[in-house]
């Protein structure tokens, strides 16, 4: 496995979902703040619609299916080392396989930008196509896995990411807006609109990225297993990359080898990970 296709991927879609919000924050934030100062109550600016959603949830898509095409990629790269190394299945059955270091990263568009966090600027990308699952292979046993439309799973993913989004820029910068006014009461407007870009300005990346790990994680390893079934492979290892931070029940499933029959059960990000959605084990296929 190389750095380069599992944690590197999903570390660079991370971050670039991540810029993605904070690019959207930034670009809206004083249009968002000029609708904020017409309201005349705190329950009004609640319901102020934060602009530009629609716009996020479009950009979001485009980020999760390169996360999709690269889960797919890497079991390709990783079962065309298999059938070029006699060796490999024999070290990995015998937990002897390594994630292999390699620093090139190069799925994803957005690292160049990093300074767009806080300018605001936007930059031109080339739109990913749709993305359609591989049918499985004829020796297959049933899975849920087939049928999931990795579509409707990207877009399912973007649009509660992007409304998170909203909701957090909605929430945080209303109680801003609370806080400075009188008895809770909202200031004059000139007032409102100046703290509101300042509250938008001062919100951090970290639960942006959060965000972005969590529907990242989970579209990756959707892309991962539709191919390792295209792929028909019938055993199959779960492994936690030999990460130092991981949970007890991940790290009590470590190196457990299973059949294609039990893929459902392994699928990841695994829903007993103490991370949630969060995890980063990845399962991985052994070619007989």
């Amino acid at each position: 496995m190389r750095y380069s296709e599992t944690v590197g991927a999903t570390g660079a879609a991370k971050e670039a979902m991540a810029l993605a919000i904070a690019e959207w924050r930034a670009r809206h934030a004083p249009e968002y703040a000029r609708m904020l100062a017409q309201k005349d109550t705190i329950d009004d600016m609640l319901d102020v619609p934060v602009p530009g959603q629609p716009e996020l949830e479009s950009r979001l898509v485009d980020e999760l299916r390169r996360a999709y095409e690269s889960g797919r990629k890497a079991v390709e790269n990783e079962i065309d080392r298999q059938g070029s190394d006699p060796d490999l299945r024999a070290q990995i059955e015998a937990e002897q396989a390594e994630v292999v270091e390699a620093p090139e990263v190069d799925a994803f568009h957005s690292h160049d930008c990093a300074g767009c966090l806080f300018g605001g600027a936007q930059h031109t990308v080339s739109l990913a196509p749709p993305v359609k699952a591989p049918p499985p292979a004829p020796d297959e046993p049933p899975s849920d896995v087939d049928d999931i439309s990795p579509e409707d799973s990207i877009e399912a993913m973007a649009r509660t990411a992007a409304r998170t989004s909203a909701d957090r820029l909605r929430f945080t910068t209303v109680a801003s807006i609370q806080d400075v006014g009188l008895g809770g009461m909202p200031p004059l407007p000139e007032v409102v609109e100046a703290v509101a870009v300042d509250s938008v300005r001062g919100l951090s990346v970290g639960p942006d990225l959060r965000i972005a790990q969590r529907v990242t994680n989970s579209v990756y390893g959707l892309g991962r297993m539709q191919e390792l079934r295209a792929e028909g492979v019938l055993l199959y290892q779960y492994t936690n990359l030999a990460e130092s931070q991981t949970c007890d029940p991940c790290e009590r499933y470590d190196q457990t080898t299973f059949g294609a029959d039990e893929l459902d059960f392994y699928a990841t990000p695994a829903d007993w990970c103490e991370g949630g959605a969060m995890c980063n084990c990845l399962v991985i296929g052994i070619m007989e």
